[in-house]
């Protein structure tokens, strides 16, 4: 008697629709990139899943730490604060073995490279470097400022979310 075949992976995920897709494509994702090593994913969260990480030859799943915590305030209705103190106590203080997903601070979308070149350079007291750089963009000396002034608060706002 014949084995009855593995349904295809292009099969498997048109049988899914929704979160079962997103997690159809997470679980394939892993299955690629690490076909040997069991990652262990974490329920519910594949909205805020960003890829797999190797730590000491260990594969593990990685998550985006801001978008867990949204996804626990809309699913559960809890407020920011709230959040924030079960995803610590939870999620992230949960150890679940070597397999453990990790949990990491993106840079911010709204950063670029090179506007923290030019932040740098800024921190490093070299104005005058500052201003030509952002003259490049075509900026005056005065929408200088403002974007300095926008980076500053940029970082500003990403070292809060951390702490």
């Amino acid at each position: 008697m014949k084995k009855p075949s593995k349904p295809s992976k292009s099969h498997k995920l048109s049988a899914c629709s929704g979160s079962d897709m997103r997690r159809a494509v997470v679980e394939e994702f892993c299955e690629i990139v690490a076909p040997e090593e069991p990652i262990l994913l974490a329920d519910n969260n594949d909205r805020a899943f960003v890829g797999v990480a190797f730590i000491n030859h260990t594969a593990i799943a990685v998550y985006d730490q801001e978008r867990t915590i949204d996804a626990i305030m809309q699913d559960s209705g809890m407020s920011a604060e709230d959040a924030q103190e079960f995803f610590d106590f939870n999620v992230a203080g949960a150890h679940v073995g070597p397999h453990t997903p990790a949990f990491m601070f993106p840079i911010s979308p709204q950063l670029n490279w090179r506007e923290l070149d030019i932040l740098i350079m800024y921190i490093n007291d070299d104005p005058k470097r500052f201003i030509e750089h952002i003259a490049e963009f075509g900026y005056t000396q005065r929408e200088a400022r403002s974007v300095k002034k926008d980076i500053v608060e940029t970082l500003a706002t990403q070292a809060a979310r951390i702490i």
